[in-house]
């Protein structure tokens, strides 16, 4: 009874949020994109949702929204994805408190009853086709997270990618100043990451010990949640590495340690979330040959074993078939970087 009065407490809550015009959201992105890459990675993105949400503290919405847009698992939301983004947080935060109300096991599946039930609230003019385009697998229900991602791709007031193209030429590129999504003179900051995701200039780490890491978490913990969001994290990374600059290997593990997607690492999961860093960063170059040319960082059995002389494995063979899911002929480093940081405490 009490988790349900919290959960209704925190329902009642929340705050709407409306999606800004397209040239205000291209002014927000141009703000953010500091470097003109023409992509933001999370912490960017949570620190737009700040300027233009003062008020929400919906880490849920943010996550939610993210890991929608961030198909290829690079870590990044494109600026043609922006507006998508943003109805995805839009529709996850408006509808929550009235999914909320429907979803009687609380488990974020939608019954078709339950749909039916809210759908006049949801200026949907037919909802039962709606739901059977959305219930792909015919199973009765779907998720809240699906439903967010088609209200977010069929409601849109931002037009297509080319409208997106033609207002930002509107807003920046009428001055020499300015920078162009076409310029190559893009101002650079230091050179971690190339296209297919390979960490430049590697600097090997080593984990902190438990008394460092405590207290470190402590530092950014502020309001004594026992939890860190992925921008706490980036400054704990700073604090305990601070020559080191390899965010892929962060969100990696941020993803890796956020099991429950709360887009939050509580105080158990920092350990892993440490571990995954080390290994994920220090395994990089062993693997180099294996993957090279293959952007989804697959490794064959052969490579594996060749590299598992230093990487203090009993048995490599073992270890492979562990990680290795069933139908697959290769693994992949992320799944490497999770049995290590699992099993290697």
């Amino acid at each position: 009874k009490n988790n349900q009065l919290k959960s209704m407490l925190k329902r009642s809550m929340i705050q709407e949020v409306s999606i800004p015009s397209m040239e205000e959201g291209m002014k927000i992105f141009d703000q953010l994109d500091e470097n003109g890459t023409q992509r933001l990675s999370l912490a960017e993105l949570d620190k737009g949702v700040v300027i233009l949400y003062p008020d929400l503290n919906n880490k849920l919405a943010i996550m939610g929204a993210f890991k929608s847009c961030d198909r290829s698992g690079d870590g990044y939301v494109q600026r043609h994805e922006f507006g998508y983004f943003l109805r995805f947080i839009q529709y996850y935060n408006n509808l929550w408190s009235l999914f909320g109300a429907v979803d009687q096991d609380n488990g974020r599946r939608i019954s078709k009853n339950e749909f039916l039930q809210a759908s006049p609230k949801m200026n949907i003019d037919n909802p039962l086709t709606v739901f059977r385009k959305i219930d792909a697998t015919n199973g009765g229900m779907i998720l809240f997270g699906e439903l967010c991602e088609y209200m977010a791709i069929n409601f849109s007031t931002w037009g297509d990618e080319a409208d997106v193209a033609k207002i930002q030429a509107k807003l920046n590129y009428g001055n020499n100043n300015s920078k162009s999504p076409q310029s190559k003179s893009i101002l650079k900051t230091k050179p971690v990451w190339n296209n297919t995701g390979k960490p430049q200039d590697i600097i090997h780490v080593s984990l902190p010990d438990k008394e460092k890491e405590n207290k470190v978490f402590d530092g950014l913990d502020e309001d004594v949640s026992g939890k860190l969001s992925l921008s706490e994290l980036n400054h704990c990374v700073t604090k305990i590495y601070p020559e080191l600059d390899n965010e892929k290997a962060i969100l990696s593990a941020f993803k890796a340690s956020d099991r429950d997607e709360d887009g939050l690492v509580d105080r158990d999961e920092f350990s892993y979330f440490l571990r995954y860093i080390l290994y994920y960063n220090n395994l990089w170059s062993l693997f180099e040959v294996g993957v090279k040319g293959d952007t989804t960082q697959r490794i064959s059995k052969d490579d594996f074993l060749k590299a598992s002389r230093h990487m203090e494995i009993d048995n490599p063979m073992m270890a492979y078939n562990k990680i290795k899911k069933k139908g697959e002929k290769k693994i992949l480093f992320d799944e490497i970087c999770d049995y290590m940081a699992t099993n290697h405490v």
